[in-house]
């Protein structure tokens, strides 16, 4: 999977390190300074580069620090990283200004909180239904597309609604 940062392409598989170029400079990829986590999904949220389904953690997300891909240790620069209690390994995340988390049952979004010590408030806006086969989440622009339990469903980027399209 990945990701465009600034002027940075950052790319993850899971089982490598995250690795990144710069398109305008950059002649080869390399591992990401900082070491962030390995890990099967990324995007952008607001200013971070979020990390989800963490290698031997696979119901986490993990965020940089504020405006720096580089920096991955928790409680600061606003850096941290939450467990999901329930809803199953995360199967995608959709960045942007809040972070939308999609597990095998459950949809959650993140919204950045400033000045508080939890940096994002987590609330999940769809329970019981998620992503039942893994790599099926697909967006374009404002809307996204995911493959649930019982068939197909819309995803309105902008407010989080979801309804069945099959």
């Amino acid at each position: 999977k990945f990701t465009l940062f600034g002027t940075s392409v950052i790319a993850t598989n899971y089982t490598d390190d995250v690795q990144f170029i710069d398109v305008v400079s950059g002649t080869n990829f390399a591992a990401l300074a900082g070491s962030p986590p390995k890990a099967r999904f990324i995007d952008v949220v607001r200013d971070q580069v979020w990390l989800g389904a963490v290698n031997g953690t696979e119901k986490r997300v993990h965020w940089s620090g504020l405006n720096d891909a580089s920096f991955w240790t928790p409680g600061t620069q606003s850096c941290d990283y939450q467990d999901a209690a329930s809803g199953g390994p995360i199967r995608g995340i959709i960045g942007g200004a809040q972070a939308w988390i999609f597990q095998q049952q459950r949809v959650t979004r993140a919204t950045f909180t400033p000045g508080s010590t939890a940096v994002y408030q987590f609330d999940e806006v769809q329970g019981g239904k998620g992503i039942a086969a893994q790599n099926t989440l697909v967006r374009v622009g404002d809307m996204a597309w995911y493959y649930s339990s019982d068939g197909p469903y819309e995803f309105a980027v902008s407010s989080g609604a979801t309804q069945p399209i099959g």
